[in-house]
């Protein structure tokens, strides 16, 4: 695996100069912005076949207009939802509601608990040309990824039943970037064999990384409201595995907690099991990420919704409603 982490995807070049001072930050005068092969269609369509030639050897000199800088800029969104099953009837209305109000271009659904040729069969359903299933454990678990191969390049690399890790890369990114998509086993001896393969795969590569995923477990007790205390020796062979990675909490805005029992009060407990993470060199490559928890719906698990390039105001319709939650003073 540590031998397909440092490969690097075949790349062609094209120079791109910019007759404004104002997209300077982003794009730079006489800049070169490498372009992945399969954005060839896209770029020819958009500004025109003497962009890239037929063996996409670097071009000469281009002058372009702004309207076509976005291209280059585009922001990357990572929805991660843990649906707890996509066979219930409500699940697709759900889903469905999330594209529209947000327009993902990578979607990670964990405990899916649907795989093998019925896994096959949904998934092409849901909107995106590509998809990636991690079968299941009986009927518990499983991942699915889901992207558009026209928005990003996404490259599986290797798989277990609690992790996947494709590299991605973006266009308005030149470097491919490693991604663990993380569904963690609820049983703990389990579970530890996930931190085991991270801190290997850490010492393994020195590429940006992020992860995202549920992890069922906790670091701190602020990470939990009601029910027991929760495990400090398992809390902290969690925050050394987490810190061996490098890994840097992106924050988050939205509800502290994402997941709850639905218990009634007496009886509530709330946690933070959902999360994201990216390394150092990650957050260099997109500096402005915002991860947001979005409303609950369907699950007992909140989304979390990753923006590397969040606009000021992002107000999205949706239907409003009291929701009972913990609150200290």
């Amino acid at each position: 695996m540590a031998e397909k982490l440092v490969a690097e995807p075949n790349l062609s070049r094209l120079r791109v100069i910019v007759r404004s001072c104002t997209m300077q930050e982003y794009c730079g005068l006489d800049h070169y912005i490498r372009v992945i092969p399969f954005l060839k269609e896209t770029l020819q369509t958009t500004l025109g076949p003497e962009w890239i030639d037929d063996n996409n050897e670097p071009l000469t000199q281009t002058e372009v207009d702004l309207p076509h800088l976005p291209l280059f800029n585009t922001p990357m969104k990572v929805l991660l939802w843990n649906c707890r099953g996509v066979a219930n009837p409500h699940f697709r209305r759900h889903f469905n509601n999330l594209m529209e109000d947000h327009h993902p271009q990578l979607v990670v659904l964990t405990e899916t608990r649907v795989g093998g040729s019925r896994g096959a069969t949904l998934c092409p359903n849901l909107g995106f040309s590509k998809y990636h299933i991690v079968e299941t454990h009986g009927f518990a678990g499983g991942i699915w990824l889901l992207w558009n191969d026209m928005e990003i390049h996404c490259e599986i690399i290797a798989q277990t039943q609690q992790e996947v890790y494709p590299w991605i890369q973006v266009p308005s990114i030149p470097s491919p970037w490693l991604f663990s998509a993380i569904y963690a086993s609820p049983i703990f001896n389990t579970r530890r064999l996930l931190w085991d393969n991270l801190t290997s795969l850490a010492d393994s590569h020195n590429n940006p990384w992020l992860i995202m995923g549920d992890f069922n477990e906790l670091l701190t007790s602020a990470d939990k409201f009601g029910g027991r205390p929760i495990n400090l020796s398992r809390a902290i062979r969690f925050k050394e595995c987490i810190d061996h990675c490098g890994m840097l909490d992106l924050g988050f805005s939205g509800p502290k907690f994402t997941w709850t029992n639905l218990r009634n009060t007496g009886a509530l407990i709330w946690e933070k099991l959902d999360r994201a993470w990216s390394n150092h060199d990650w957050q260099l490559l997109f500096p402005e990420t915002k991860i947001l928890h979005l409303p609950r719906i369907h699950s007992d698990h909140y989304p979390v919704l990753l923006n590397t390039h969040p606009l000021p105001s992002n107000n999205v319709n949706r239907p409003f409603c009291f929701e009972t939650t913990p609150f200290q003073l």
